[in-house]
């Protein structure tokens, strides 16, 4: 399908299977633009088109189920922090949409949400027309607890790479070490564990308690 006649293709009998025909002039402008985007990413749009539609296949309503990583706007706006301490993971167009609200959340949450909502949506609209996939970012709260879940969450979820999860948690944070292994795909030992050396600093180790015992003989026998 990756081609323009494939495309052109999967979209006439996506228009048909819905109940509508479409004429060749516009079944293959639709292909044309379509080509700009992945070729699963298409597939399954058309296949939601499929599904969900009722009324004639129009080239916004594909464009709207490709998945590119951008969040529709509610579960946008539940990602928002109602405080400083909260930890969020979100996209440009996402935080841009939050500095919109942000002096209403306390005074007036629906109309925050409605601003939010408005603001985010055009982000959303420019950032598809320009074919800008999501940019995750993390913006770290106080609450150093909720902020190891927030990345684990993110690192999970694969909107984070590990190197950006690694920039933002350090090995005393509460639940680190859930995160550390999700990092390396192993559990790591708990900071309170006892450290087990190398065998070679073992024997140094040793070699360090005798002398330090002998000494301490020698001076008790001048004594």
């Amino acid at each position: 399908m990756s081609t323009r006649q494939g495309l052109y293709q999967a979209v006439v009998v996506t228009a048909e299977v819905i109940g509508h025909e479409i004429s060749p002039a516009a079944a293959n402008e639709m292909a044309r633009e379509l080509l700009a985007y992945p070729e699963h990413q298409v597939a399954a749009a058309l296949g939601r088109c499929k599904r969900e539609l009722s009324g004639r296949l129009a080239l916004a309503a594909i464009i709207q189920r490709i998945d590119d990583g951008h969040l529709g706007v509610e579960e946008a706006w539940a990602l928002i922090p109602r405080s400083e301490d909260e930890t969020v993971v979100w996209t440009d167009e996402i935080a841009g949409a939050y500095g919109v609200c942000r002096g209403l959340l306390e005074t007036d949450q629906v109309a925050a949400r409605m601003a939010f909502k408005e603001s985010y949506q055009r982000a959303l609209t420019v950032a598809r027309a320009e074919r800008r996939p999501a940019n995750w970012w993390v913006c770290a709260g106080h609450d150093q607890a909720g902020r190891v879940s927030a990345v684990k969450h993110a690192l999970e979820a694969g909107r984070i790479t590990a190197g950006e999860a690694e920039r933002h948690v350090h090995p005393d944070m509460p639940g680190y070490h859930a995160l550390a292994a999700t990092l390396t795909g192993k559990a790591l030992p708990s900071p309170s564990a006892p450290k087990t050396l190398p065998r070679e600093d073992a024997d140094a180790s040793l070699v360090a308690d005798d002398v330090a015992a002998l000494l301490e003989n020698l001076r008790r026998g001048a004594r």
